[in-house]
């Protein structure tokens, strides 16, 4: 039987070396044609995702975080639109 691993909640910043499967809570700030660029306050993360979302959308992404040459990026297995909650 395959073990099910939890997503951890986390700001970009304080992503941990032992992470693998995150969720992260932000503000769309950028669309590229394989994914967006989230941004919570601390700092900005690029996922990669089939999407429809817009700018300035507040999200949050559940995937899996992978380290590369080229910094953190988020292969997205879900997305929940908060658009319409309200943000402190």
């Amino acid at each position: 039987m395959e073990t099910i691993q939890a997503y951890n909640e986390r700001n970009i910043s304080g992503i941990k070396e032992e992470d693998i499967n995150i969720s992260i809570t932000g503000t769309v700030v950028k669309r590229e044609d394989n994914g967006f660029v989230i941004d919570d306050g601390s700092q900005s993360l690029k996922v990669l995702m089939e999407n429809s979302v817009k700018d300035n959308d507040y999200v949050r992404i559940f995937g899996k975080i992978v380290r590369s040459n080229e910094g953190l990026v988020l292969y997205g297995d879900a997305l929940q639109d908060l658009s319409k909650i309200d943000k402190f």
